[in-house]
């Protein structure tokens, strides 16, 4: 603009630009800013000295938490911080030098947190004003309260939160030029102020975002007993999550209702209870032992579940949110999920045929379900529909819940009479965003019509010819060759030379199994049944290295899909795809990312970083992640050593070191399983000696954070069948090679994973003695969770229920983790609501700068 004036025109703007610039920033000086009052006494204060310690942000004990940086969101180092230096109960005033305001448009901003108390804790803006202008001026700016020769025109006060949120007032033009002054106020006994950056501006600040403190859970499943054919009765997931909290702290015996006593099957079909054994176990063996019940005692004794490994029950009751929020949870994802394998097994006959719930029924379901939860919860936990309700729920101290899908069938929703539900994808993604959906997971457990996912779990394999093969009640006879519809696989000849994080070793059991309806000799009734089937593209023979799903996504539609996600602005969780899709997805950012930016043409998995234009690629999250780089390889055979096959090689599920670095250079985040079997690694001040403990998430943890630069690397329960964080101590300690195909084999030949007898620094508890055989270390004791007249304790239970996650992370304080990886950790809710920002703003026809829920709420 100066350039297309005259130059003594410019000169004049520029004059006029410098002389309404001002900053007051603190560095280290008061900035000319006298005192009065031990309440700004030693001030500014440095910012790396507020500690976790003095904010208090937890309140179940335990120092897990503890001497961590606090995020203020102040410009630079230092800021004023009243009551840090002498407590609370000290007061003052702090005043500047009057400063010459010109007769330009001006704006006055700040940085301004602390408590919300505009008599006692306020920050003035004051104009010098005779009492005869003050009448003159009345009609125009309201009644203003004198100070001696000046006037408060605004003042402003904290909004209840320590963090600095920015703050900006628009000097009315008639009241310039003039001189101004600005006066911080502490006159509270019991409050204080923090302060930084005020500046007068002739242009208005740019938006500043306060930091959040605390740690997100990014995949969760707390509707996901309505999952599974829970709409028609059958409860593979045993139990309900409640209701309002605070009806339980009351009346803790109403817990009793919603965790009651299992019964067997769960209100399922003959092959239910096989089935939920199974589960149990994490494999799918079939063999006498399933006939058996497993243990259902669950309220008021509880002797059996809540359990580590009790998936089939719930783990997610609104007491242990809540538990894990005083824990310091900030941010959690709650995903809408299904099964239709899992649902058909456990399915009574109707008529000879299975009745199972649509897809789109049960995520609705869910949905509505997370909706009522945080309604019923509103003083701590609220839905965030946006990057920046997220920011705002979390900053007044609440639970912000993001919701989600994690389903098969997208894209391929069905009415009634056979018709396409929605008839573009547009459509089926505007009705997901209106009920409230911001996170969406393309390709789940099977191949469906956007594309193919990972293959590493022969369940899935089953899953997928069954929703694949033309019919669902299929007797045995009528299973064939000419309709078998597994996955279609490709051995990973690449691997001849396997390099850790980046090959597969995973090979699929050559007999796989079919389901059917028919008479099942397991159950010795007509059910849902599993009978075996030798595919030859599983035979040993065909496979030498590993097997990926060889199917992508799909084109059109697959591709088209994930364009209309990224305009819409959704999360894009790349959870579950095969490597093929994961590669197509990125084909599909590039292909967005060249339209907005032509300079950028060439973006792919593959690519080098060209320029800056990362920062301008749509961002990928993935959810739920382990890392093939920490899995155990096979050893090839040496002229005098046979090859030896390890339990758990690296598949396609587990990311690969490519993926991983696509995720940081694109700005998005890992969800790190806390449950974890296998660790290839060592290096922390710990050994992987306890397979499944804390110790392995730990190491998956430091893992991840060190190749996503300590930032958006949160944490996956994934509470749905599969088990969580296994004890160190007790009975079930290092309980990982449960999950191994065959565990007694796995434990004899790997005893250094699952060294029990070597487990030292227990978590302490306050008010319990530690159990017999537990070695505790030193902590400030942890406050127990109690059920019923069960009380938990993670060195024997683990992570029982998700309420327990403060006590893992207490484990992990004691077993020495990095502070990087604590305040990585902490970060983490900052993390996703960064990677969510990005989202929204590379977003092409973005709906979300419209209302973005039913309530209008934004």
């Amino acid at each position: 603009m100066l350039k297309r004036m005259n130059p003594a025109r410019a000169l004049l703007v520029l004059c006029a630009q410098v002389l309404a610039a001002q900053t007051f920033d603190f560095e280290n000086t008061l900035s000319g800013f006298v005192p009065d009052g031990l309440a700004f006494a030693n001030q500014p204060v440095s910012a790396g000295m507020i500690k976790t310690d003095r904010i208090a942000p937890v309140t179940l004990g335990g120092d897990y938490w503890a001497s961590l940086n606090y995020p203020m969101g102040q410009n630079g180092q230092y800021l004023i911080a009243t009551g840090w230096n002498y407590g609370e109960g000290v007061t003052g005033t702090l005043l500047s030098p009057a400063y010459a305001l010109p007769a330009s448009p001006l704006y006055f901003s700040l940085r301004i947190g602390g408590t919300n108390d505009p008599i006692g804790e306020r920050v003035e803006l004051q104009l010098r004003m005779s009492a005869a202008e003050q009448a003159v001026f009345a009609d125009r700016t309201g009644a203003l309260t004198r100070d001696g020769d000046f006037v408060v025109i605004k003042f402003f006060t904290g909004a209840g939160y320590e963090q600095l949120r920015q703050e900006s007032f628009q000097i009315p033009d008639f009241l310039l030029p003039r001189d101004a002054r600005i006066k911080v106020s502490d006159a509270s006994s019991s409050g204080h102020i923090n302060l930084d950056y005020v500046q007068f501006t002739a242009t208005p600040p740019p938006p500043v975002k306060t930091p959040v403190w605390g740690f997100a859970d990014y995949h969760t499943h707390p509707m996901n007993y309505l999952a599974f054919g829970g709409l028609k009765g059958q409860r593979i997931i045993w139990g309900s999550p409640g209701g309002n909290y605070e009806d339980y702290r009351q009346h803790p015996e109403l817990v009793f209702d919603d965790l009651l006593p299992g019964v067997k099957g769960h209100g399922g079909g003959p092959f239910a209870n096989p089935f939920l054994n199974a589960a149990q176990k994490f494999a799918f063996t079939p063999n006498p032992t399933l006939l058996i019940p497993h243990g259902e005692s669950g309220a008021p004794d509880f002797k059996d579940w809540p359990a580590f490994n009790a998936g089939t029950h719930e783990q997610m009751h609104i007491t242990q949110i809540r538990r894990s929020y005083e824990g310091g949870l900030r941010l959690m994802v709650g995903l809408a999920t299904d099964n239709l394998g899992a649902e058909f097994l456990v399915s009574p006959l109707e008529n000879g045929k299975v009745r199972v719930v649509e897809e789109f029924d049960s995520l609705n379901a869910q949905i509505r379900g997370m909706v009522e939860q945080a309604r019923l919860n509103s003083s701590w936990m609220q839905i965030a529909y946006s990057p920046e309700d997220a920011r705002d729920i979390i900053l007044h101290n609440k639970l912000a819940v993001v919701m989600g899908l994690e389903v098969d069938g997208l894209g391929d929703y069905k009415l009634a009479d056979g018709t396409d539900r929605f008839p573009t994808i547009s459509e089926e993604l505007d009705y997901f965003w209106n009920i409230g959906v911001r996170v969406i997971t393309p390709i789940h457990a099977i191949d469906n019509k956007l594309g193919g996912p990972m293959v590493f779990f022969d369940i899935y394999n089953w899953d997928n010819d069954l929703f694949h093969r033309g019919k669902l009640d299929m007797s045995l006879k009528e299973l064939t060759p000419q309709n078998i519809a597994f996955f279609q696989t490709l051995d990973d000849d690449q691997c001849t030379d396997p390099a850790p994080g980046t090959c597969i070793q995973y090979r699929p059991h050559p007999k796989q199994k079919r389901l059917y309806v028919g008479f099942c000799l397991i159950v010795a009734a007509n059910s849902p049944c599993l009978t075996d089937f030798n595919d030859p593209n599983f035979a040993p023979e065909k496979i030498k290295h590993g097997v990926k799903n060889i199917l992508g996504l799909r084109l059109p539609f697959g591709h088209d899909y994930i364009r209309a996600l990224m305009d819409h602005g959704f999360i894009l969780d790349t959870a579950h795809m095969s490597d093929a899709s994961v590669a197509a997805t990125y084909g599909v950012i590039g292909e967005k990312l060249a339209a907005d930016r032509p300079a950028c043409t060439g973006f792919t998995f593959d690519s080098d970083p060209k320029g800056d234009c990362d920062q301008w690629a749509y961002p990928a999250s993935i959810s739920h992640a382990h890392f093939r780089a920490q899995a155990f390889p096979d050893i090839p055979k040496t002229p005098d050593k046979p090859a030896i096959h390890d339990a758990f090689p690296p598949a396609e599920y587990d990311i690969s070191n490519r993926n991983i670095e696509m995720v940081r250079r694109t700005g998005g985040v890992l969800g790190t399983f806390i449950g974890e079997s296998r660790m290839s690694q060592s290096g922390l001040p710990f050994s992987p000696d306890c397979s499944l403990s804390s110790e392995f998430f730990g190491y998956s943890f430091d893992f991840a954070h060190t190749r996503l630069n300590y930032n958006g690397v949160g944490i996956a329960t994934d509470f749905t069948l599969i088990p969580g964080v296994s004890p160190r101590f007790g009975k079930n300690a290092c309980w990982g090679y449960h999950t191994a195909e065959n565990p007694d084999n796995e434990k004899a030949a790997h005893p250094e994973r699952y060294s029990a007898s070597a487990q030292i620094n227990g978590v302490v508890y306050e008010g319990m003695l530690a159990r017999e055989g537990v070695k505790t270390g030193v902590n400030a004791p942890l406050k127990p969770d109690h059920l019923g007249t069960r009380t938990f304790d993670v060195n024997v239970d683990g992570l029982a229920h998700f309420g327990m996650l403060p006590d893992v992370l207490q484990d992990l304080k004691n077993l020495k983790l990095p502070p990087a990886d604590f305040e990585a950790l902490f970060s983490s809710a900052e993390g996703y609501i960064q990677m969510w920002e990005k989202s929204i703003r590379l977003c092409v026809s973005c709906i979300a700068t419209k209302s973005v829920s039913p309530s209008g709420q934004r």
